[in-house]
């Protein structure tokens, strides 16, 4: 069984204990590959339909991964409270969604609460009795009005502008938050690997070359911001000399602008690329993923540097750390 909600009121591998949750971002705080793609896919829907992509926010993706846990620890859907519902097991007001009158607030408060992120949060979420996956995610919210209407700011969210967004998946569950704040850009783990998905002046999400995720044949987007990735450049940035997570000797800097499933679409987009006068367009292989990259850096500067100087063609180019 499949079930929706999106809130219309309004990552992470690692264990998140619900009772331990503070309002802030825990130190080791990673995103998830798949939470990535399907971060990614939501931006290629928006951009197939001309809009800005949306900036990856840390927060959000942080409160997407409490919320699936206390979910699955709480069992709030099947007490009948919905899949935007909160129990009273951790640092937060509790809720039951379908029945409560202060259910809209409840939602929006959520980012505040366990974060301090200034905006107003709204979610999307989807449950499966098996496995979420973010195909299978995308594909039903693609197809759904109530939430096609708040992902491309149609109908009733006409008046919003989408600053951040957060996303988690875990176990049967994908949850999406939307934000109408920008959030402080930072850099952020991506679960399992040493690699960093890295934040600058431009929306730090991967690109695909195609207008919208398909089939796991096409070019599908992968990591961020992230972040994916859209809007203006968010205050409270870091310098690039002085980051977040310091580089150590032998780091390389991949600068990244798309990440396709099927190796044959990706070495026809690095063909196509190359055809085009990008010279240093390469794969670089990840886990069940062929990234496309721009050049490969022994710096974050230089790195920085070379984004930055692509970034009008490439709106989404990303810089990845290995």
């Amino acid at each position: 069984m499949l079930l929706l909600l999106a809130f219309t009121s309004g990552f992470a591998q690692q264990q998140v204990s619900v009772k331990s949750a503070k309002p802030i971002v825990p130190a080791g705080f990673c995103v998830s590959s798949d939470a990535l793609i399907l971060y990614n896919m939501i931006n290629d829907f928006r951009r197939s339909n001309k809009l800005p992509v949306i900036p990856l926010s840390k927060s959000l993706c942080y409160v997407a991964i409490v919320h699936i846990t206390d979910l699955q620890v709480s069992g709030m859907v099947e007490n009948g409270c919905g899949l935007h519902s909160w129990s009273d097991k951790g640092v937060w007001k509790a809720c039951c969604y379908s029945k409560d009158a202060g259910r809209v607030s409840c939602m929006n408060n959520k980012p505040k609460e366990l974060t301090g992120y200034l905006g107003a949060g709204y979610e999307i979420a989807f449950w499966d009795e098996e496995r979420a996956t973010p195909l299978g995610a995308m594909e039903l919210w693609r197809t759904t009005d109530v939430v096609q209407n708040m992902l491309l700011n149609h109908d009733k969210w006409q008046s919003k502008q989408w600053k951040a967004m957060g996303v988690a998946i875990k176990g049967g569950f994908a949850i999406v938050w939307l934000g109408d704040k920008a959030d402080t850009p930072q850099d952020m783990a991506i679960c399992d690997t040493d690699s960093l998905v890295i934040k600058g002046k431009t929306p730090a999400t991967a690109v695909s070359s195609s207008n919208a995720a398909g089939p796991a044949n096409k070019p599908v987007t992968e990591k961020v911001s992230t972040v994916d990735k859209k809007k203006a450049a968010p205050a409270g940035e870091k310098a690039a000399n002085t980051p977040a997570n310091p580089d150590k000797p032998g780091d390389k800097f991949y600068l990244v602008i798309a990440s396709m499933r099927d190796e044959n679409a990706a070495k026809d987009e690095v063909q196509r690329l190359q055809n085009k006068g990008f010279t240093e367009a390469a794969i670089q292989k990840g886990e069940n993923l062929f990234r496309i990259t721009l050049g490969v850096y022994s710096s974050r500067d230089d790195a920085a540097r070379r984004r930055d100087e692509l970034a009008n063609e490439f709106k989404g180019i990303w810089i990845l750390r290995q």
